[in-house]
C-alpha cells in the first residue's frame, strides 16, 4: 500500500490493521462494501434502488481513503481513481 501515491506509512498501517487477514474476504468485490466505499443496492420488480453506504461498514478504512482522495489527485493526475473522482465530481457537481 505504499507504493499508491499518498497513502503514507500512517494510513498503511492502519489499512493493513483493518484489512488482514484478507482471506476473510471471498471475492475482491466485498471489499469496497466492508469499507462502506459502495452504497447498498437493492432491486426488485425491475426497479433498482441506491441508498446509502451499508451500517456496518468500517468507517476507520473508509475515513483512511477518502482523506486520502485529495491528495492522490493532486500527486497522480493520470490513475485510476483520479479518472474516477473525476467522473464522480462531474455527474454530481
Amino acid at each position: 500500500m505504499a507504493t499508491v501515491p499518498e497513502i503514507g506509512p500512517y494510513r498503511s498501517v492502519l489499512l493493513a490493521a483493518e484489512l488482514l487477514p484478507l482471506t476473510r474476504f471471498p471475492r475482491v468485490e466485498h471489499l469496497p462494501s466492508y469499507a462502506g466505499l459502495a452504497p447498498v443496492t437493492r432491486s426488485s420488480g425491475g426497479h433498482t434502488r441506491h441508498g446509502s453506504i451499508p451500517q456496518g461498514a468500517n468507517r476507520w478504512m473508509r475515513g483512511a481513503l477518502v482523506s486520502a482522495i485529495p491528495s492522490h489527485v493532486r500527486a497522480a493526475p493520470h490513475s485510476p481513481v483520479t479518472r474516477a473522482y473525476a467522473q464522480l465530481t462531474a455527474r454530481l457537481g
